[in-house]
C-alpha cells in the first residue's frame, strides 16, 4: 500500500482475521512487513490465511478464539502469549462481527440478543482491556474498532447489532478520552461501509457484486493503524468519505 506507512517491526492483533475486512487487512499489513497475530474462530480458515501471509511477510501467529465465549482469563492468556512470543503489541484491530437474522425486537430470541452483544461489544471490551498494558508500553500504539453507520441510524430489524455497534462507538470515545493524555495509545473507529463479505451476503438479497470489495476500505484502516495517524484519536470515520488517508 502507500509507502508513507511503515509497519516493519509493528506487532498487530486482528480479530475476525478470516472475514472479509479482516482478511483483506491482514494481507495488506503483511505485505507492508507487519508481524500479525491472527484471531479467528475457525482454525482451518486461519491455517489457509497463515499460508498466504507467510509468503508475503513475517510468519504470523495464529490465535484461535471463540469470541462468543471469550472470558477475561482467556483474553489475558492470549495477551501473555503475545508478550512471550513478541515482547510487544503496537496495534489491535477489531474486525470480528456477527449479525443474527433480521428480526423485529418483539420476535428476537434473547439468546440471539446476548450473543450479538457478546461478540460485537463485550468481547471487544474484554480483549482491549487485556491488551492495554502491552499497548501502553509501545512508543506508538493504535486501537481500531470496526463500526457501522447503522449504529447511528437505529434501522428496524437490526436491533442487537445496531445496539452493539452504538455501544462500541461509545466505548471508543470513552477509551480515547481516558488514554489521550500521557499514553501513546490512540483509539478510533472506522465504518468500512457495505463491503462484500459473508455477513453482508447472508442478510442481503442483492448479489455480492453489488457491494464494494473490502480493499476499498483499506486506506482508512491502514492509515489509522499506522504511525502517520499519531495524535489522531477519538474519531468515528467512514472509509468511503474523504479523510486524512487521502492526503498526498
Amino acid at each position: 500500500m502507500s509507502p508513507v506507512y511503515d509497519f516493519d517491526q509493528r506487532v498487530i492483533l486482528i480479530t475476525g482475521a478470516t472475514g472479509g475486512m479482516g482478511q483483506a487487512l491482514s494481507l495488506a499489513l503483511a505485505a507492508e512487513g507487519a508481524q500479525l497475530v491472527l484471531c479467528g474462530r475457525r482454525e482451518a480458515a486461519l491455517g489457509k490465511l497463515y499460508d498466504r501471509i507467510a509468503q508475503l511477510g513475517p510468519e504470523p501467529a495464529m490465535a484461535p478464539a471463540e469470541l462468543a465465549a471469550l472470558t477475561p482469563d482467556a483474553a489475558a492468556q492470549l495477551v501473555r502469549q503475545i508478550e512471550e512470543s513478541f515482547g510487544r503489541l503496537d496495534g489491535l484491530c477489531h474486525c470480528a462481527a456477527t449479525l443474527p437474522a433480521l428480526t423485529p425486537l418483539r420476535n428476537l430470541a434473547p439468546a440471539a440478543w446476548y450473543e450479538s452483544l457478546q461478540v460485537n461489544l463485550n468481547a471487544a471490551f474484554v480483549l482491549t482491556q487485556a491488551c492495554l498494558g502491552l499497548l501502553q508500553a509501545s512508543p506508538d500504539a493504535a486501537v481500531l474498532f470496526s463500526t457501522d453507520g447503522i449504529a447511528r441510524e437505529g434501522r428496524a430489524y437490526y436491533g442487537p447489532y445496531a445496539v452493539a455497534k452504538a455501544g462500541l462507538e461509545a466505548l471508543m470515545r470513552v477509551l480515547a478520552h481516558e488514554l489521550e493524555a500521557n499514553t501513546p495509545v490512540r483509539v478510533n473507529a472506522v465504518d468500512p461501509g457495505p463491503i462484500r463479505s459473508a455477513l453482508r451476503t447472508r442478510i442481503s438479497a442483492e448479489p455480492p457484486a453489488r457491494f464494494a470489495p473490502p480493499a476499498s476500505a483499506l486506506p482508512a484502516y491502514l492509515y489509522l493503524l499506522s504511525g502517520a495517524a499519531r495524535g489522531v484519536t477519538g474519531g468515528s470515520w467512514a472509509a468511503s468519505e474523504p479523510g486524512p488517508w487521502d492526503a498526498g
